[in-house]
């Protein structure tokens, strides 16, 4: 089994951070498997390097004990003959192989006499392995034990023999080293065998139990993870074993349900959010739909405002020499008794009655009509307010809606209320080419409501102001303006038994404001 993360596909696995991975790793059980094998196969080697030459050093000295033991053994028991009789080789024959007997591992007993200060060989128990006679020779010459070991396998140990204060010849005995040749090797080939079969049995038993108390689990948890990372985060990972894997596995399990309880609180959210957004979309389309309808109202209202101030203005210039003429009319009627003349006269004067009549006509058209209902100040102000806040927050300006709560209701036509206030909203931004805030308050006060438009423009220029709701009066570039918006707004007011006025400062702004009748108060003066 490996155990590593994959690296994902997409923007998002993109986002995360990723290790490095070798594409061709060992899987985790068998780099455990190898690490504690060569760690376990490299302390049993060790420990049998050691004990190995630990018994070899033991071997080698207890058979360098047995030689000297023999060698003065033998010596002591010729220094015995030699007190009683001289001592000849046959008789010591028997005496050499007792002793041969007793130590298996000696390979030869030699017995030397002094003659004329050279060693002369008196008996031995084999003619394979003589002493050296440089051996010997010291041994004579020195009168103390020498040792010497002139190949690998064989040790020799001289001592002297003694009568009295001389040297009367020596003991050569030989020890054979095979033993500690053959434990060498016998001892390097179990090392070597005992290492292959614990490397192979540890192998095997750590295999076993690796994958009982560690694969199997990882395995669990790596599967958990693949599928979490997929988008599953109902995953769940089963550990039965009681262990630290069993913890990991738990806060997996714990993390995932809080991924999957955040998940759909997330989606909820973006749920509810989406639908709010929906309706903030809906209701900008309505704004949107109320705007150009209110700015196609308003282009016609200023067309027709023209005409009818056009009409009103001819209207006053006729009706005023008419009623005139009507008068001299009729004082000629009075003043003439010719029945012809008039007859005439009557005519003329029904004809300036139609006359008349025309231009009352005229007057009447020219004067704002709608029908008036109650309408919700609140609503109006709030709608009118969010018709233009996307206008007014592309041209850096900022809507304050201040609405002082109970506002009552006024008698009005709602479109022509609306159009009042979006005149006096357009003006206001033109007034704030480089920004600012433009406030819309609403307020009741003794049966009266009050709206108030204030823009934090340069103010009006005090010239201008006088004259500031008449006719074609604007301080608005040649194109941008007809200057019968404030006329209109005055005369929409005006009809609904309001009156509006205006504050300005210079450099601090200007200021409109509509008082209107409350809803019964407006009924009773129309």
């Amino acid at each position: 089994m490996q155990v590593s993360t994959e690296a994902g596909s997409g923007p998002a696995a993109q986002d995360r951070p990723t290790a490095a991975r070798s594409p061709r790793r060992l899987a985790l059980g068998t780099r455990l498997t190898i690490y504690v094998t060569l760690s376990v196969a490299a302390v049993i080697t060790l420990i049998t390097f050691v004990g190995t030459l630990i018994a070899q050093r033991q071997l080698d000295k207890d058979l360098r004990e047995t030689a000297e033991v023999t060698a003065f053994a033998v010596a002591d028991d010729i220094e015995l003959r030699q007190d009683q009789d001289p001592v000849g080789g046959d008789p010591l024959v028997p005496v050499l192989r007792s002793f041969m007997n007793a130590a298996p591992d000696l390979r030869s007993i030699t017995v030397f006499r002094a003659v004329d200060g050279h060693a002369e060989t008196l008996v031995s128990t084999s003619v394979v392995s003589p002493a050296p006679p440089a051996l010997v020779q010291d041994v004579i010459d020195l009168g103390d034990t020498v040792t010497a070991q002139p190949t690998p396998d064989t040790l020799f140990v001289a001592v002297p023999l003694r009568r009295g204060n001389g040297v009367t010849g020596a003991v050569a005995v030989a020890v054979s080293l095979g033993a500690v040749r053959q434990l060498q090797r016998t001892a390097g080939l179990v090392a070597f065998g005992g290492a292959v079969f614990a490397v192979v049995a540890i192998a095997i038993l750590i295999n076993l139990f690796a994958r009982r108390l560690m694969l199997r689990p990882l395995n669990e948890i790596h599967r958990v993870m693949r599928r979490a990372r997929g988008g599953d985060l109902g995953a769940r990972a089963y550990v039965t074993q009681e262990n630290e894997l069993r913890d990991v596995a738990d806060g997996l399990n714990a993390m995932l349900v809080e991924l999957d309880d955040l998940h759909r609180s997330l989606s909820q959210r973006v749920a509810a959010a989406t639908g709010e957004l929906r309706v903030r979309n809906e209701e900008l389309v309505r704004s949107y739909e109320s705007v150009s309808r209110l700015r196609e109202t308003a282009a016609r209202a200023q067309q027709l405002a023209a005409v009818g101030q056009t009409m009103a203005n001819v209207a006053h210039q006729i009706g005023t020499p008419l009623n005139l003429v009507s008068g001299h009319v009729q004082l000629l009627q009075h003043e003439i008794s010719d029945p012809a003349i008039r007859r005439r006269l009557r005519i003329v004067e029904e004809q300036i009655d139609r006359v008349v009549a025309t231009v009352r006509g005229l007057l009447e058209r020219a004067r704002p009509h709608g029908d008036r209902q109650p309408v919700h100040i609140d609503s109006v102000v709030s709608r009118i307010g969010d018709a233009m806040r996307a206008r007014l927050a592309s041209s850096g300006v900022t809507l304050d809606l201040d609405l002082r709560q109970p506002l009552g209701s006024v008698a009005a036509d709602e479109s022509q209320l609306e159009l009042a206030l979006l005149n006096l909203m357009t003006n206001a931004l033109d007034a704030m080419p480089g920004g600012g805030t433009l406030t819309l308050a609403a307020a009741s006060d003794g049966g009266r409501v009050r709206i108030a438009v204030r823009d934090t423009g340069g103010g009006i220029d005090a010239a201008v102001l006088p004259r500031i709701f008449e006719p074609w009066v604007t301080t608005k570039a040649a194109g941008r303006g007809t200057g019968l918006g404030l006329t209109i707004t005055r005369d929409l007011v005006t009809s609904l038994g309001g009156t509006i006025t205006v504050s300005t400062s210079h450099g601090r702004g200007t200021t409109f404001t509509i008082e209107l009748p409350a809803a019964a108060s407006a009924v009773e003066v129309s």
